[in-house]
This record gives C-alpha cells, sequence and structure tokens, in this order.
C-alpha cells in the first residue's frame, strides 16, 4: 500500500464518510471503522474501506455445504492481497448437526469473502491506498468536501413478537436452565419496519456512527443487502503471534453525571450474575481456543473489565492463545463460530434452544465481518447493535438481546433489551409501534 500523511484537520471522519459514500454507490464494499478516541491495544487501524469488489467467494442465502470455511479458506489462499468477508450466523447449521426454520426477513447471503478494487487505511497519522486510480481520486475528492446529511425520514418499526411472549421465553429457558440442560443462553428478539422511498444508507450510517461511537463499527453493502453496524465487541482477532477474543457479557446503562456513571461502572463490576454470565463464556472461550492452541497457552489477560460506551457500560473479558504451527483461518473459525457471547453454554445445546424460543432466523445478526491482512493477520467483530436491511424490499431488521442465567430476571431482561434497541431506533428516526 502506497503511504503518505493523512492532510487534513478533520482527521479520519470525512475519509470514513467518502468511503461509506463510495461503497453506497459502488453496491459493494466494506467500511470497517474504530471510534473516536477508542483505546484498543490489540487494533491497528482507524479504518479500513474496501470499495468495490474485483473477485469473491459467495455461499447464497440458505445453501449450506458441508465445510462452508474450506471455500473460504480456498479463495484466501488463492489471493495474495486484502481479503474481506462477512459470516452468517446461521452457519453453525453446516460447522454442526443444527437447522434453522424460522423466518428471515433480509436473506443476507451466508458467507461472502471478495478483494477489493480500491483500499484506503488510515491508522497512526498516515493514509494508505491501493487499487483502481478512478476510485481513489473520487475518494479524495469527496473526502475534501466534508458534507454530510444527517436527516432521515419518520418510520416506524414493529417487534416481531410481544413483550409478554418475551418474558415467557425467559421463563421457559430459565426451567431449562433449572434442570440443568444448559448454564446460559442468549435470548434475542427482533424488531422490522419498512424503509421509506427516501431511505439514505449513508444518512443511516453517518447518524449510528457519530452517537454510538464504537470501537469495531461496519458499514457493508453487497447488492441489496446493507449492514449499519455500532458494534463495541471484538469476535477475535490475531496479534503478536497470538490469537485473542474477547467476549462481552453484562451490561448497564451509562450514568446521566459522571458521579452515577461511576457508581454504575462500580455496580457491574461486583454485580455477582453478569460476573457469572462473563466467566460462564469465558470458560466456553478458552475450550474453543484450546482445540487449536498450543497446550497451556491459553490465558485469560483480562477478567470482568469494564469499559464506558456510547449509551452503556460494558463489561469485557480478554483471552488469548498461541496457536499452533500452520494453524488455518478456516480451523480457527471451525474450533470457535459462532462466538460464545452470543449462544451459551454449552454452546450446541444452546444453539438448539435458541432455535426453539427465538421466532426469528438470526442471519448476519451474531456473526462477523471482518478482514485478512495479505500477511493472514485477521480481525473480526461480532455483529449486535446493527441495523441489517434489503434495499430492494425495501425492509429493515434490528436484533438486540442478552444473556440468560438461572438468576435472571425476565423483566429486567427485558429492559436490557429495549435499552440496546433505543439507540438503533433513534439512528433511524423510527418509533416502536405498540
Amino acid at each position: 500500500m502506497k503511504e503518505e500523511p493523512l492532510h487534513t484537520d478533520s482527521g479520519v471522519a470525512p475519509w470514513v464518510r467518502a468511503a461509506v459514500a463510495m461503497v453506497d454507490r459502488c453496491r459493494q464494499g466494506m467500511v470497517l471503522a474504530s471510534g473516536v478516541h477508542q483505546n484498543d491495544p490489540y487494533g491497528s487501524w482507524d479504518l479500513l474501506a474496501a470499495i468495490g469488489a474485483a473477485s469473491h467467494f459467495t455461499i447464497p442465502f440458505n445453501q449450506f455445504k458441508n465445510n462452508p470455511f474450506e471455500g473460504m479458506q480456498q479463495f484466501i489462499d488463492n489471493q495474495d492481497g486484502w481479503c474481506f468477508f462477512h459470516l452468517s450466523y446461521d452457519l453453525k447449521n453446516a460447522i454442526e448437526k443444527l437447522s434453522s426454520s424460522n423466518p428471515d426477513r433480509i436473506q443476507f447471503p451466508e458467507l461472502n469473502v471478495f478483494t477489493p478494487m480500491a483500499l484506503v487505511g488510515i491508522r497512526k497519522g498516515k493514509l494508505y491506498t491501493q487499487g483502481d486510480p478512478a476510485i481513489l481520486k473520487e475518494l479524495r475528492s469527496r473526502a475534501g468536501q466534508q458534507q454530510c446529511n444527517t436527516t432521515l425520514p419518520d418510520m416506524q418499526v414493529q417487534a416481531v413478537i410481544k413483550q409478554h411472549q418475551y418474558l415467557e421465553a425467559i421463563h421457559a429457558v430459565k426451567e431449562h436452565i433449572r434442570l440443568g440442560n444448559i448454564y446460559e443462553l442468549n435470548f434475542c428478539q427482533e424488531f422490522f419496519g419498512e424503509l421509506p422511498a427516501t431511505f439514505s444508507p449513508a444518512t443511516l450510517w453517518e447518524r449510528l456512527y457519530h452517537s454510538a461511537n464504537a470501537p469495531f463499527s461496519a458499514f457493508y453493502r453487497w447488492g441489496e443487502h446493507l449492514l449499519c453496524s455500532a458494534s463495541p465487541e471484538r469476535f477475535i482477532c490475531s496479534h503478536d503471534q497470538k490469537i485473542i477474543a474477547q467476549p462481552m457479557k453484562g451490561t448497564t446503562r451509562r450514568g446521566a453525571t459522571p458521579e452515577e456513571d461511576r457508581m454504575l461502572r462500580e455496580q457491574l463490576q461486583n454485580n455477582t450474575k453478569e460476573r457469572a454470565e462473563n466467566v460462564m463464556i469465558v470458560d466456553l472461550v478458552r475450550n474453543d481456543l484450546s482445540r487449536f492452541a498450543v497446550r497451556g497457552s491459553v490465558k485469560a489477560e483480562e477478567l470482568f473489565g469494564v469499559y464506558p460506551f456510547a449509551t452503556v457500560n460494558q463489561m469485557i473479558s480478554t483471552i488469548s492463545a498461541i496457536p499452533q504451527p500452520n494453524t488455518s483461518i478456516e480451523t480457527i473459525l471451525n474450533s470457535t463460530f459462532p462466538m460464545g457471547s452470543m449462544t451459551g453454554a454449552p454452546k450446541i445445546s444452546a444453539m438448539q434452544l435458541i432455535e426453539q424460543f427465538e421466532s426469528s432466523r438470526r442471519g448476519l445478526f451474531s456473526g462477523s465481518v471482518g478482514y485478512i491482512d495479505p500477511n493472514k493477520q485477521f480481525d473480526m467483530n461480532v455483529i449486535i447493535r446493527s441495523v441489517i436491511c434489503h434495499l430492494g424490499q425495501r425492509v429493515c431488521s434490528i436484533q438486540t438481546g442478552g444473556a440468560i442465567t438461572d438468576a435472571s430476571s425476565p423483566s429486567e431482561e427485558y429492559e436490557e433489551s429495549m435499552l440496546k434497541a433505543r439507540n438503533l431506533f433513534k439512528a433511524l428516526n423510527a418509533t416502536l409501534h405498540v
């Protein structure tokens, strides 16, 4: 990649905005952007933008193969440069003996990996570019304009299930926990709505990105399919010859004052229920990583770290492992996907019950987007706090939820789910139809 100083007084934001506009216009590509002032010891880039697709490998919706990651690995091995990708949660059906029969309004492809026509990266005050000169020239022009529309038309969304149905499902999940069938389950609900004729993907991104300030934000368009994500969670990455996983479990709202916010973070840090949720998933992730790690190398770098985000405080733990020599991305994904923070423990039993009790297919939600660089280093997020759309059918989907344990209060779990959804409603300029 060509390197040069980042000549702008406005920092990364104009380049992010310009890249989103270019991806939206090209109808293919991905923008990965970290939030402002995020201190991530494992991240390398403030911005990576893959504009257009020079080549790709895709598994269409509901067309599962015996090992979806084998085809992905073969595609990656045949490339000399950067690859960007998405993974649907429902790839679980090809990894394990599972199924998905709930309705899916968006029908994102199950998996897609592509090489970009043009690539832009920003880190440590430097701009990196490669690829199609015409695309890069237009990107520079757009970055210099610094214009942004932040107005979206009003719209409505509605819940797939009613509040009383949500509460009944939590009670049923808790009964399975009491019977010993599972220890923890991530239960989610869906909201959907019809997009107005004047809906703008780039404007939705602008509203969501700046309101959430999330470290694993993503704008991704593949034809008529769209993801606008303000994810705060990393799934897995490679760093200094280690594999790093950072499951997020434990949530509280932000305080109205610094004093209240500090008190809420301390309460979260010391909350027995939230710590129990977190450590169950830590144990699950440790087991997943041990499948390909050097014996004795799996360890917890941090337990129960509490970090502030725009609308919530989150409890995050960090687990590392040294992979055995020549461990492939295919092996890593077969061992760890879907991420434990979005399933539960034990993982397979939890996924079976998720299918039973949830009313919508997850699709891209609870999946991942990310990149693989020419040195086969990678970083992947968890697709949460996201708006997922089918632009041709003018429909959008939001899913939110949380971890259920024996100590869970159904009403409090419902409120946590709504807390996570409200910022997405606001970004859409949507009201919830009751």
